[in-house]
């Protein structure tokens, strides 16, 4: 079978495992300290995803020009570990604001989230770096496995050591990341040492001219990140402290439809790309099944969260369809954005009108949550991405010629 599909596939099972993890811990939680948690993993994965994620980016871009891999990855992995400790102390210096502003937190909460973020950083960069030499079936059995022992760890520091549940989390998906991270490590080192024939040097001249980032990798990814996890920011700092929670579930409910898209994007930049020839989906048709799907979906979530959760996690009909219109739109400007990259559309691809749509977002929510609330939110992200569609899509056609 296509290792992308088996790729894709392993993404849905673990998305499956995550879900369920995520429902136990957070029945155990409540609704605050979900909270807390929830803007713990925002921040870190708005860092981890925007700037890990764009090294990953620049190493498999340079890959599959080269086909040179072994020089690559020994540069790879010492830029992600001076990389990781630059981010680890915005990480910290983002929660140390937090904390003083918003929801005081411990130093052991601290501690443990630092602890959490560099392991964390350290896997997606390795799992990047796996999906870059072609190792696409290795990272989705790790990936399921993953989230296995990230619970039998959680109930064992739980139950059997008598910690809290929130540092029960942090340390049982940490132990998880950390023991991969090994793991992953040593089928890198087979792989590189076995493609390089001789000894591989971490000072190999080689590898000087490969930069932490080029432009375009940044362009891609970063701002993309932000305007992915800046709505979940702003709502620990302008709602009140259960909003975030409600809306994090809502979204793991979704997140069901939307690793699809995420993960495709991935596959861009692998050698096994998914392709499905010229063809161009009907826009009219998408909304419309989209609408309906959304309509059938809300029972579902609404019995599903309640009977796991309880009645208090759901939210109202408005406010699912317009997660629905802002992940509809969003998925669209992910496949569009990712496909323009991969087919080099332009040589540079400095997405530089970005950081303007993102300022456009924050203003628009910060309005619409005064008027109307949690909406507010996901409408004002569905307008922003709307309105990235229609400007890439021009910016495409004018740079292949069509009008």
């Amino acid at each position: 079978m296509n290792p992308a599909k088996v790729y894709v596939g392993a993404k849905g099972s673990a998305l499956v495992l995550s879900f369920g993890f995520s429902i136990i811990y957070s029945r155990l939680l409540g609704l605050e300290n979900r909270s807390v948690l929830t803007f713990i993993f925002t921040i870190a994965s708005l860092l981890i995803l925007g700037f890990i994620s764009s090294l990953g980016l620049t190493l498999r871009k340079r890959i599959s020009n080269t086909l040179s891999e072994s020089a690559e990855v020994i540069c790879y992995l010492r830029k992600l570990f001076y990389l990781t400790l630059v981010l680890s102390a915005l990480f910290i210096s983002f929660l140390l604001i937090y904390s003083a502003f918003v929801n005081h937190l411990n130093y052991k909460i601290l501690t443990l989230s630092l602890l959490l973020f560099i392991t964390s950083s350290l896997i997606q960069g390795l799992n990047e770096l796996m999906i870059g030499i072609d190792r696409l079936r290795t990272i989705s059995l790790l990936e399921n496995m993953e989230i296995i022992m990230q619970l039998i760890f959680f109930l064992v520091i739980c139950k059997m050591l008598g910690f809290s549940i929130i540092i029960s989390v942090m340390l049982a998906i940490s132990m998880t990341y950390a023991l991969s991270s090994i793991i992953i490590l040593r089928l890198v080192y087979a792989h590189t040492k076995g493609h390089a024939g001789e000894p591989l040097r971490f000072n190999s001249s080689s590898t000087k001219d490969f930069k932490l980032f080029d432009s375009s990798s940044l362009y891609i990814i970063l701002p993309f990140v932000v305007l992915d996890r800046i709505d979940k920011v702003l709502i620990g700092f302008l709602l009140p402290l259960i909003s975030l929670s409600k809306y994090s579930v809502l979204l793991v409910f979704f997140s069901f439809v939307r690793f699809i898209p995420e993960t495709i994007s991935k596959t861009f930049f692998s050698r096994h790309q998914i392709r499905d020839g010229n063809r161009e989906p009907n826009p009219r048709f998408i909304l419309v099944t989209s609408i309906v799907a959304s309509f059938v979906a809300y029972p579902l979530y609404v019995i599903s969260i309640g009977f796991l959760l309880g009645e208090d996690w759901t939210l109202p009909l408005g406010i699912f369809l317009a997660v629905a219109v802002f992940e509809l739109v969003r998925a669209i400007y992910l496949l569009q954005i990712n496909r323009q990259f991969a087919e080099n559309l332009e040589t540079s691809f400095k997405i530089t009108h970005i950081p303007w749509f993102i300022g456009m977002a924050v203003v628009l929510v910060y309005i619409s949550v005064h008027f109307v609330g949690l909406i507010g939110v996901p409408l004002s992200f569905a307008l922003t991405y709307l309105a990235l569609i229609i400007k890439d899509k021009s910016r495409a056609n004018r740079s292949t010629g069509k009008i």
